[in-house]
């Protein structure tokens, strides 16, 4: 009776614990799907932004660059852009490279307008110092960031 009651009680000991190392491995399997389906979810959404030549940029909350692509890049030409960069450096970049002009006793204001702006979801139209006219999109995402989104309408 000793050795049944003993194995008796190691099996009620251990029991919860293998129920929850099942419950965890299917709680895993499962969010590695999802995480699959999201992972291919993006390359989707990146194969059609990129066969539309959009420029595409994510910031987060604290309006830091977390991802941008080729089509993007193409606007500030011999600029780098690494992951972190300040949405206040990248707006007042815009007008130091001359992607757009404006005249240098307004910088500073258009730069602050333009920070403003983009915190909201707006869709603006600005004409490049080249001449061609630029389609500039923010939209807000869940996260408190936002997606830029850049395409050349001329």
């Amino acid at each position: 009776m000793g050795y049944c009651y003993g194995l008796a009680m190691w099996f009620l000991l251990f029991l919860p614990v293998f129920i929850l190392l099942v419950v965890l491995f299917f709680i895993v399997r499962r969010l590695n799907k999802a995480s699959s389906r999201t992972d291919r979810l993006s390359s989707h959404l990146v194969s059609v932004l990129e066969s539309q030549e959009i420029g595409f940029s994510v910031w987060d909350s604290s309006e830091q660059l977390r991802e941008c692509n080729a089509h993007f890049q193409e606007f500030y030409p011999g600029v780098q852009f690494k992951r972190g960069l300040v949405f206040e450096d990248l707006i007042r970049l815009t007008v130091t490279c001359g992607l757009v002009h404006v005249p240098e006793n307004h910088i500073d204001q258009w730069v602050s307008d333009h920070i403003n702006k983009f915190r909201e979801s707006t869709c603006e139209v600005l004409k490049t110092s080249d001449g061609r006219w630029l389609k500039i999109k923010s939209i807000r995402i869940a996260n408190d960031g936002f997606l830029l989104l850049y395409s050349d309408i001329t």
